[in-house]
């Protein structure tokens, strides 16, 4: 009934009605359905609790004076040095997953966080995961404000100013910290053999019986034309 630039048309229309439909009424299904997209819903009618949201992105500030994150002058959005030391201010109800997601974006990364901060407190068995014996920051060992530090691990989350990604992307490398070594050239080897006991006395042997210039050619008893005298 229709040819192939008709048929071709049909699905064009479709697909353009489609998306219309979509993007006309998804929208307010969606914001009929979900009041508050940061709560969970209640299972008999009481107030709803609102949802752990992690605030991705936060800032981290230096450890120490010493040392600087990066080639002056500093750069957002670049990697910093690997060797700097960052420290994180704790936030009410930190764990060492919650601070690990909010640096690199993962929560399974909590043990970096642990073993980077020997002198705080843990609780739980190194590592189990979930649990009442999880291993983690000991009930009480942290309090709004404790700066702890940041392992080194994570820098390349954190740029040049302290702004971390929050997410599993790292910040790009600073280009003006690529250094291209290049390879030294190396001397051609020593093709001459070295001669041992045995080579010299090959070669003695075989001055006695050929001449100097090594021409078998001048050996007496030899004719150049061929024939042996």
């Amino acid at each position: 009934m229709f040819d192939g630039i008709g048929k071709a048309f049909l699905w064009l229309l479709a697909i353009v009605g489609g998306v219309v439909v979509v993007r006309k009424y998804v929208p307010g299904l969606y914001s009929s359905s979900a009041s508050s997209p940061n709560q969970l819903p209640a299972a008999n009618g009481a107030p709803a609790t609102p949802a752990l949201t992690v605030a991705k992105g936060v800032r981290v500030v230096p450890c120490s004076a010493g040392g600087r994150p990066g080639i002056d002058p500093l750069q957002r959005g670049m990697q910093s040095s690997p060797l700097y030391r960052w420290c994180y201010l704790v936030q009410a109800g930190d764990s060492a997953g919650l601070i690990a997601e909010r640096i690199a974006g993962d929560s399974a990364r909590y043990v970096e966080i642990l073993v980077a901060n020997p002198m705080i407190a843990k609780k739980g068995t190194m590592g189990t995961v979930l649990g009442a014996d999880a291993w983690d920051f000991a009930e009480g060992s942290l309090s709004n404000g404790t700066k702890i530090l940041v392992p080194q691990t994570m820098n390349a989350w954190i740029d040049q100013f302290g702004n971390t990604t929050g997410g599993y992307l790292p910040w790009p490398p600073d280009p003006r910290s690529i250094v291209e070594i290049e390879e030294p050239v190396r001397p051609m080897p020593d093709l001459e053999k070295k001669k041992t006991g045995i080579d010299t006395t090959i070669d003695t042997l075989a001055k006695g019986v050929f001449p100097s210039s090594g021409d078998p050619s001048t050996m007496p008893g030899f004719d150049y034309e061929g024939e042996v005298a």
